[in-house]
């Protein structure tokens, strides 16, 4: 049963600072011109000596303060940092609103987990190391192949109205630690100059930036996604799918998950015969057939390009995939080049595109 706030607020300061709150109010704001902010402080009174504490809760209001994790690491943020800022006013708890809309404090955390169910499978991986023995496409192959596309086809068909929140998932993709910025800051740790001169990378940066004006207005894309759909994350347990570790938010552009997937069977491709062709092109063919026939949504085809070489340049990478051949590394890049030079992706294309 949720509790009253005002009575779930006097209990915590009770029971957390040992006084009995004298007095509960907003805090006035005073912000001249400015009228945008990102929460709701109250000011309880203590009475006494005792100094009044302000009690910070977040909203939802854009600018990177949209999602539960997001309130989160304001808040520890705050705690944290506030009280070792001379001059600062110190943060003196930091805690959780549950269910029931009582406070909980958190002060002594000082790391967090989760717990899932253990998964029974096989990572998907697994049978792309299979098929680059032969290259040669076993109907189980394809089948699996047409499933992924199927399950992708219907949690996407879930759209959500929510531009800011589009708007911020399109500038991740370009500025995000782990994205396009990211992957391509990562590479000034190798001596790239064989396979992708640094001059050549600060370029990909620049032409991604156009990639990133396109996606922006498209707010009718927001969907449902997992995030980081790749064969490390996909496990079969016979017929039965299983997914792992959706890290990267809940909602975001279905071209997403696909590339996350598709530049893989052009990666495994090229590592087994340095080509994209045979059973491998087969799968990417039934891959996206089979996405575009569920969902008819032949948009996608303009928005994947730069999620294509962002994770291109996953999978390119000297730090997570230190042991491929250089060749397969220039293959990639071609792949990256050319992806953030069109405006739309032709499937047929990009065996040529990977091509010497």
């Amino acid at each position: 049963m949720a509790r009253d706030p005002r009575a779930a607020l006097e209990a915590y300061v009770a029971q957390r600072f040992g006084v009995a709150p004298a007095g509960v109010a907003s805090v006035g704001a005073d912000g001249g011109v400015k009228e945008l902010g990102y929460g709701k402080p109250v000011r309880v009174s203590l009475g006494g000596a005792a100094r009044d504490l302000v009690v910070h809760r977040s909203v939802n209001a854009g600018y990177g303060h949209d999602t539960l994790s997001d309130h989160a690491a304001e808040a520890f943020f705050a705690y944290g940092a506030f009280s070792r800022l001379p001059a600062h006013v110190p943060a003196v708890d930091v805690g959780v609103v549950r269910e029931d809309g009582s406070f909980a404090s958190l002060a002594d955390a000082r790391d967090f987990f989760y717990v899932t169910e253990f998964a029974e499978g096989t990572p998907y991986f697994h049978d792309l190391d299979a098929l680059a023995r032969t290259n040669l496409a076993a109907p189980a192959d394809l089948s699996r192949a047409e499933q992924l596309a199927r399950y992708l086809a219907s949690i996407h068909a879930d759209k959500r109205d929510a531009p800011e929140l589009w708007r911020r998932r399109v500038r991740d993709l370009f500025g995000h630690h782990e994205c396009l910025s990211g992957l391509l800051d990562s590479y000034d740790a190798f001596d790239t100059e064989a396979y992708a001169p640094k001059v050549f990378l600060e370029e990909l940066e620049r032409r991604a930036v156009a990639h990133r004006h396109r996606l922006k207005p498209r707010v009718h894309r927001l969907s449902v996604v997992h995030g980081d759909f790749h064969p490390w994350n996909i496990l079969f347990d016979g017929d039965t799918l299983r997914l792992l570790d959706r890290s990267r938010g809940e909602l975001g552009e279905p071209a997403d998950d696909l590339a996350a997937l598709a530049v893989n069977y052009v990666f495994f491709s090229l590592r087994a015969v340095g080509r994209f062709e045979g059973g491998f092109r087969g799968l990417w063919d039934r891959f996206f057939a089979t996405y575009l026939e569920r969902t008819g949504d032949q948009e996608v085809l303009e928005t994947i390009l730069p999620f294509l070489a962002w994770r291109a340049l996953v999978v390119a990478s000297p730090a997570w995939y230190p042991h491929i051949d250089l060749d397969v590394r220039r293959a990639l890049f071609r792949l990256v080049d050319r992806a953030l030079g069109e405006t739309r992706l032709d499937l047929d294309a990009v065996a040529r595109w990977v091509a010497p």
